[in-house]
């Protein structure tokens, strides 16, 4: 689906894993892959440093995590392009989520 989004919509995919299979699943598709990234004591990625590193990547006006195990419908990019349509009519202040997750 990532390499569907990807050339058929506005959307870069980015895999957290350090899994070889992962890699080459993903170089095979043109996918980023970041292999480094912080986790709890319980090896759960800590999702602040997962924005944090892809907002390093690749900037944009939305950022999204999404498990591996959940499909995602084509229809989140109607979703948001009536969230990006409300934030310039300001009925939706601009950049509420990444103050709340990135600027801390």
């Amino acid at each position: 689906m990532y390499a569907y989004f990807q050339k058929h919509h506005n959307f870069k995919g980015i895999f957290f894993s350090s899994s070889p299979a992962i890699i080459r699943m993903c170089q095979k598709y043109n996918i980023t892959v970041i292999p480094h990234y912080q986790s709890n004591p319980f090896h759960i990625p800590l999702i602040r440093d997962l924005f944090l590193q892809s907002s390093q990547f690749y900037k944009s006006r939305f950022y999204g995590y999404v498990n591996s195990d959940i499909v995602m419908s084509p229809a989140i990019f109607d979703f948001l392009t009536e969230v990006e349509t409300r934030m310039e009519s300001h009925r939706i202040p601009e950049n509420v989520e990444r103050k709340r997750i990135i600027d801390k």
